[in-house]
């Protein structure tokens, strides 16, 4: 197996962000920390009411659930990347 291949499977078993999704990072009112809150312009999470939701609360900044969204997102970059190399050599 070519070693980009085995790299795409590695990282598509970790966390991935969801397409067009992004992180925000805002302060909070009163606070000395702020939070983080995943984004995206289509409704890709899913909401507490079983529906799905376009904002999605991560944390604290700094938390672990931060760190592994900021993975998630860096991941679907290098899967992203990855995917246009193989598919660049393989069309030419």
């Amino acid at each position: 197996m070519n070693p980009l291949e085995e790299e795409l499977r590695r990282l598509e078993k970790g966390p991935v962000a969801p397409d067009g999704a992004w992180i925000e990072v805002g302060s909070v009112y009163g606070r000395d920390w702020r939070q983080v809150y995943w984004r995206s312009e289509t409704r890709c999470f899913p909401g507490r009411n079983g529906g799905m939701v376009k904002r999605r609360y991560i944390g604290q900044e700094g938390s672990p659930r931060h760190k592994q969204a900021l993975e998630a997102v860096a991941n679907r970059e290098r899967i992203s990347k990855i995917r246009r190399i193989l598919s660049y050599n393989c069309s030419g």
